[in-house]
């Protein structure tokens, strides 16, 4: 399933969360959050390339991944497209 074949409210809250996780603002998460509690939940469930954990790790947001972990664990478990959990590209960028 790629994000073109989502349904458009799941297709905007996953466009505003992987915006969020490239800027790294954790005031915008928890904004997110509060708005909508099961928007990482449905991001789980859509099959992306990179989870928003994943993209955080890329950017050497650290603090933003921390806030993901604490409110979706699982995320640590996910792997992307080229089989690679968070914590690989964490340690890649010396996190």
């Amino acid at each position: 399933m790629s994000i073109e074949n989502l349904n458009p409210s799941i297709e905007h809250d996953q466009l505003i969360i992987y915006q969020s996780s490239l800027k790294g603002d954790v005031a915008e998460l928890d904004a997110l959050l509060q708005q909508d509690e099961l928007i990482l939940d449905r991001l789980t469930i859509t099959s992306c390339h990179e989870t928003p954990l994943h993209i955080a790790a890329m950017r050497g947001h650290l603090q933003f991944a921390q806030a993901l972990l604490k409110r979706k664990p699982k995320l640590a478990e996910e792997l992307d497209s080229l089989c690679r959990l968070p914590l690989h590209l964490a340690s890649a960028e010396g996190l």
